[in-house]
């Protein structure tokens, strides 16, 4: 298990500096040191987004909420991948099924 320290330390530098190999190694490298840790498939989500493969950073999303479900960022970045990637129709079909809530685009009336 990586402790708290070690997590501080592990910051992921490589992925905004487009050093994608070093950022993914770092990843993997986390991995193994602590399965459990969702940080590191969230960034190697991010890394994979970056490099054009949706399929794999979704897939390591999904794992980084599967490891911790109340993980915010991976949520958040699932969610930001999978709407960029389908069309308008199907993110109004998507939220509306996820939600349960239809929303409804009329003007409001103030009273």
């Amino acid at each position: 298990m990586i402790s708290n320290e070690c997590k501080k330390r592990l910051r992921f530098p490589c992925l905004g500096a487009g050093v994608y190999d070093k950022s993914i190694e770092t990843a993997r490298k986390a991995i193994q040191i602590d399965p459990k840790y969702g940080g590191a498939y969230y960034h190697l989500g991010l890394t994979y987004e970056k490099m054009g493969d949706v399929n794999k950073a979704i897939a390591m999303e999904k794992k980084a909420l599967e490891v911790d479900p109340a993980f915010s960022m991976a949520q958040y970045s699932l969610g930001r991948i999978t709407f960029k990637t389908v069309s308008t129709r199907n993110q109004r079909r998507l939220s509306r099924d996820s939600s349960g809530y239809t929303p409804i685009f009329r003007r409001s009336t103030i009273y």
